[in-house]
């Protein structure tokens, strides 16, 4: 259990009500113009907070990495999935303002080259907050902010199936990715209360930021099949 720990989603939005999760409402917000609760209105942080966090020992859903951490939404993506630069740029600062070292924080939002995130996230994850962020989903090298952001408490993730597989549709990049996690048709909280399995390296970077917040991450095993070399880059605990 990792109840006194605290995971940041600059995401989508959270289910703030979701009995398999423990949403901190107090300091949850929304940077999407015109939606000013930092609820969800689209799945898919709230897919991530449970791979993060589910809580452990309710006989309900699943059990997170980090069962029962105190679960941030930071909104910075409307109802469509889409976000605007400032958005995410003012999600990141909220964190690095308020998150306290030994925080996670995590993200998946994948936008062209852009100096102005990657330096929203370097200045956050120098104060001790580890920021881990989805390699993307297009079967390419990375190249993209945030993902390609290297340096101290700054984890870029790739995804792998259950057979130790590198995910077909991963991104990928030697220098670049940290660790590969779980990424293929993983089961977590949805929306309405409800469960779904989701694919995408959106599923393994929680699996990482979990780990970081019940102690330090190993590697171990080979993760067959990257395109360019990878391996043993399979984060466990």
């Amino acid at each position: 259990a990792a109840t006194d720990k605290t995971a940041w989603i600059i995401d989508s939005g959270i289910n703030l009500t979701h009995p398999d999760l423990n949403v901190d409402l107090t300091r949850s917000i929304s940077f999407v113009k015109g939606s000013p609760s930092p609820t969800y209105e689209f799945g898919h942080g709230t897919h991530v907070a449970g791979v993060i966090g589910a809580i452990k020992g309710n006989r309900i859903g699943v059990v997170g990495v980090a069962a029962g951490a105190k679960l941030v939404s930071v909104r910075v993506m409307d109802k469509d999935g889409k976000g605007t630069f400032a958005a995410m740029i003012a999600g990141i600062e909220y964190v690095g303002a308020n998150g306290k070292p030994g925080d996670v924080a995590y993200i998946s939002f994948e936008v062209g080259p852009s100096e102005a995130i990657d330096n929203a996230v370097i200045a956050a994850s120098s104060k001790g907050i580890r920021f881990v962020i989805a390699a993307g989903n297009s079967a390419s090298i990375v190249s993209n902010s945030p993902a390609r952001v290297n340096g101290d408490n700054i984890y870029t993730v790739s995804a792998m199936d259950k057979n130790n597989l590198f995910a077909n549709f991963s991104n990928y990049r030697k220098s670049t990715v940290d660790y590969c996690a779980p990424g293929v048709d993983i089961y977590s909280t949805g929306l309405g209360g409800t469960y779904s399995s989701l694919n995408g390296t959106s599923m393994a970077a929680p699996h990482v930021a979990g780990l970081l917040l019940i102690g330090s991450i190993n590697s171990s095993g080979n993760v067959l099949g990257a395109p360019d070399g990878i391996g043993k880059l399979i984060a466990h605990h």
